[in-house]
């Protein structure tokens, strides 16, 4: 990982590490076998797209699918592999406002003496909240248990426009993943 942050440090490119790895740092220690990041890179500029797509093509990373610049204006996403250790890596490109803020929030940590950046713990929630599967739940609740301090108007005001967005009960998600995490 320090390798691909390094790699987006030196390009100017903002970043943050989301999912396992960054539950892990916020109190869901668990096992994930790749590393997820949010990139700030608009899907909407080929040559933004081309860039990463460049900068993640040498002799430490290779783009993990046949034409990642197709994919990366499907989905919103450049999957490439580490050579060395075959651990795959998801760039999840930055498409809203909201993911474009989250950069603003980052919590760092050190790695060998370089500065991750990782999603903050109520962006890591909100976006597991959206994600909305088993492991994600259960890392909430553990996250929930680890984290008494948590910005809850922040995580609601922005569970509300995501509610509008994609009429689906996501405030309710959250006060019944809280209860269940209290009980």
């Amino acid at each position: 990982m320090k390798a691909v942050a390094k790699k987006l440090d030196d390009a100017g490119i903002r970043y943050a590490v989301v999912g396992g790895l960054a539950a892990a740092i916020h109190g869901q220690v668990r096992m994930t076998t790749d590393v997820d990041m949010k990139i700030e890179c608009d899907p909407l500029s080929e040559a933004e797209v081309r860039s990463v797509i460049k900068l993640f093509s040498d002799d430490q990373f290779a783009p993990f699918v046949a034409d990642p610049e197709e994919l990366a204006k499907l989905s919103h996403l450049i999957p490439v592999k580490h050579k060395a250790s075959g651990t795959k890596i998801d760039l999840m490109l930055a498409v809203s406002d909201y993911d474009r803020q989250l950069f603003d929030r980052l919590t760092v940590e050190e790695a060998d003496g370089f500065p991750i950046r990782y999603v903050d713990v109520e962006n890591l929630i909100i976006l597991k909240i959206l994600a909305w599967r088993g492991r994600d739940i259960d890392d909430i609740q553990m996250i929930i248990l680890k984290n008494s301090d948590l910005d809850e108007k922040y995580i609601r005001r922005w569970l509300k426009e995501f509610e509008e967005l994609f009429e689906e009960r996501l405030i309710q998600r959250w006060e019944q993943v809280k209860k269940d995490a209290e009980s």
